[in-house]
């Protein structure tokens, strides 16, 4: 079953890496017009935890996930090592 999982919004359009990346279930859709052109899962940690917040070309990352409860447990479980209550609680004491 694939899961789509998750879509990067940056300066308001969609970017992330050119086309679809498939790792797994989880499916990361964006847009060609970043400049990286791979991302590993520590890039992903990174970008979902707020230490990673411009792209190599100086623009800022802006991130959305599904809002689908059982595709964003698992992405966060498996990409972020994070339960969703410990994401939560990452957040709002950031």
């Amino acid at each position: 079953m694939n899961l789509k999982l998750l879509i990067l919004n940056v300066t308001a359009m969609l970017l992330f890496i050119p086309g679809l990346t498939i790792a797994g279930d989880i499916i990361i859709i964006g847009n060609k017009s970043v400049v990286e052109s791979k991302l590993n899962k520590q890039d992903l940690k990174n970008i979902f935890l707020g230490k990673k917040t411009v792209w190599s070309d100086d623009k800022k990352i802006v991130f959305v996930t599904q809002d689908n409860p059982g595709i964003s447990d698992k992405f966060l479980t498996e990409y972020i090592n994070k339960t969703p209550a410990q994401y939560a609680a990452y957040w709002r004491d950031m």
